[in-house]
């Protein structure tokens, strides 16, 4: 399965579909740069993310960091593995990252 990222219309909402993995990290790190130097929260949305290896789980810290004291990375309704991943490493833990609608954390 390949990755591909949809912005939605608010400008700061993407939609994360396929495999967030070492092919692809880079792709979503530059995609996300100019959103993530203007402040604002970031929403990206996990729902259609089937699988994320360390590579991905490095490229949210990199855009959470570059983000850090100008607003929260949100990622929302991950699922299966993906959010396995994610209870793993205890990114609900990390500052400025907002896990929503995931296993083990609130819903909106």
């Amino acid at each position: 399965m390949t990755f591909s990222v949809q912005q939605d219309s608010d400008q700061r909402t993407f939609r994360l579909l396929g495999e967030l993995d070492l092919a692809s990290a880079d792709q979503l790190i530059k995609l996300l740069e100019p959103v993530v130097r203007r402040d604002g929260d970031l929403h990206l949305d996990l729902a259609r993310l089937e699988f994320m290896d360390v590579a991905g789980i490095h490229a949210l810290m990199k855009v959470r960091l570059d983000l850090c004291g100008r607003g929260e990375v949100w990622l929302r309704s991950p699922t299966g593995e993906v959010a396995r991943v994610l209870e793993l490493v205890g990114a609900d833990a990390f500052p400025n990252l907002v896990i929503d609608g995931g296993a083990g954390a609130p819903g909106p």
